[in-house]
């Protein structure tokens, strides 16, 4: 197999760390909403009856917490931090619990991209720099820690993290090795960069990935190289055979019990079937260091592999083409226009299309939509076209990937005028 090992790890260390430097801005970006959490809390406090509301600790986990968090250029990380509170200060359902710190992230008084929204496992809370942040809601009992998901479940966050730990230093070589150590953390963030590789993909999220590759984890003394192209073959052969993925700290927990991650988990092992042969040309004899860029660009879609960029950009228009964000149909409108080169915004959002044009007697407004990606695919919505005479459509963010508007303005028969714009959605 052609040896790429030092392209791989130079494409580690450049687009997929976050370093010391990264670490400490989401760090920051970390404090400055817990910052505003406990400044909510605290002006909820005498409304609900609670003097002391507020959270009494948070603790790090998810891919933070376990060194996984890959550089995003979006800037579309997930800040996954816990919340502790003391039971007595919480209400007694976890739904009510979780729409309480929703409530109290208002009152803080920041400006958020969308209301903090009080989701199954966590709050979450969308920025228009790209990052989101979630904060899972913990109680602390005479019994231990519970987590407000669909009830109270006693669950303690900082064993996913231990577990992960132990693995890495277990199952990662360390003895006559030409490897840094902890290759099982590397591969694990490889294929989780596979998995986010491209916007229109709907995969397994981070912990599914990484408790799918830390169970098929194929070691390699001497390159990464050759570890992840094994380990990419057995977790496609893994799910040939099985595609549930359970807790590795609480086997009764099932991670792939709704019909959405089942579905990212099938996606996943046709993507895998796809990729795979393209890597065989690495065992090519007369295989190069340009073959090989080709065949690992496959893998992970960047431009680090590629010597020509993507200069591609919005296509000029002869109308011009604005979109203006809202939170509901029809609702109050951001103040600034939505760019394509914007970070990606979060599904559940309105977009209000606006073309300026004068339209005459018998013109006729042409809106088509082309939409991309595995979740539209599921949903058998990758577009529709729709006329009339409205210079205006409203249009909902569902599916994440990049999607397409065309505005043509239509007079006898012919297209006089078009406008283009792309929207991403993450």
């Amino acid at each position: 197999m052609y040896d790429a090992s030092k392209l791989l790890n130079r494409f580690y260390n450049e687009k997929l760390r976050l370093g010391r430097d990264g670490r400490a801005r989401l760090a920051k970006l970390r404090d400055t909403n817990l910052d505003r959490l406990k400044s909510g809390l605290e002006k909820l406090g005498p409304i609900r009856g609670a003097s002391k509301a507020t959270f009494e600790s948070h603790l790090d986990q998810g891919s933070y917490a376990m060194h996984t968090l890959n550089q995003h250029p979006d800037d579309d990380y997930d800040i996954d931090t816990g919340v502790i509170f003391d039971e007595s200060v919480l209400p007694a359902s976890a739904l009510d619990s979780r729409k309480r710190v929703a409530e109290a992230l208002l009152q803080s008084g920041a400006t958020f991209l969308r209301d903090p929204e009080a989701r199954t496992n966590a709050v979450t809370v969308w920025y228009a720099e790209g990052h989101h942040v979630d904060l899972a809601v913990y109680r602390r009992t005479a019994k231990g820690l519970e987590h407000a998901g669909a009830d109270w479940t006693a669950r303690d966050p900082s064993e996913v993290t231990q577990w992960f730990t132990d693995r890495v230093n277990a199952l990662s070589p360390f003895w006559l090795i030409d490897v840094e150590r902890g290759q099982l953390r590397r591969i694990v963030r490889f294929v989780k960069r596979f998995c986010a590789s491209r916007r229109s993909w709907s995969l397994p999220g981070g912990m599914i990935a990484t408790t799918l590759v830390t169970e098929v984890y194929q070691h390699d003394p001497s390159r990464d190289d050759v570890s992840l192209r094994k380990t990419l073959i057995a977790l496609r052969d893994r799910l040939v055979k099985n595609q549930r993925v359970f807790s590795p700290v609480d086997a009764a927990q099932e991670l792939t019990g709704k019909p959405q991650t089942e579905a990212q988990v099938r996606r996943l092992q046709k993507r895998l079937d796809d990729l795979l042969p393209k890597l065989d040309v690495l065992d090519d004899r007369n295989c190069d260091e340009a073959t090989a860029r080709t065949a690992w660009n496959s893998v992970f879609r960047h431009d680090f592999f590629v010597t020509e960029q993507d200069t591609k950009t919005d296509a000029t228009t002869a109308v011009n083409l604005t979109i203006r964000v809202a939170q509901h149909e029809n609702g109050p409108l951001r103040e600034a226009s939505y760019r394509s080169s914007q970070p990606p915004l979060p599904k559940g959002m309105w977009l209000r299309f606006e073309v300026a044009h004068e339209l005459k007697r018998d013109d006729v407004v042409r809106w088509t939509v082309k939409n991309e990606g595995d979740e539209a695919e599921a949903a058998a919505d990758l577009g529709h076209t729709r006329e009339g005479r409205d210079l205006v459509t409203w249009r909902h963010t569902r599916f994440r990937g990049d999607h397409t508007m065309r505005c043509e303005i239509v007079r006898n028969g012919r297209v006089i005028a078009t406008a283009n714009r792309k929207v991403r959605v993450a």
